[in-house]
């Protein structure tokens, strides 16, 4: 976890990530209300899971603006600090970028539909 002072630079730092995270994090909620609706008319098994990764990216997304955009406030050394998970946004970092890699190696960089079966068949 990392530590910091309530008027530590730090946070405004933090603060203004977390801004430019929100609107990135809205762009991919926009997506994701696409993908529910899409999910209601997925033709088939690949299609529906193509949209299911899609969202679990989102959700891991989310997860992360959480646990940065709510610290925990301990005491440390008689001080009021806030503390930022890092392990867990290392896990949720680690665990986006294997989703992601997963739905681009079976879904975008295939050069056939036929390719495209044989790596959902071989993943399922």
């Amino acid at each position: 976890m990392i530590g910091m002072n309530k008027n530590d630079t730090t946070i405004q730092n933090i603060n203004d990530y977390i801004g430019q995270y929100r609107k990135i994090l809205g762009l991919f909620f926009d997506i994701g209300i696409f993908i529910r609706d899409s999910q209601k008319n997925a033709s088939n098994d690949m299609e529906f899971l193509a949209n299911g990764i899609s969202f679990k990216i989102y959700n891991h997304f989310v997860s992360i603006l959480k646990i940065v955009a709510e610290p925990v406030t301990e005491i440390i050394d008689n001080k009021r600090t806030l503390l930022i998970d890092i392990s867990s946004l290392d896990v949720l970092t680690r665990a986006s970028f294997e989703t992601y890699l997963t739905f681009n190696h079976i879904f975008i960089q295939t050069n056939s539909i036929e390719e495209q079966k044989f790596r959902f068949d071989c993943w399922i």
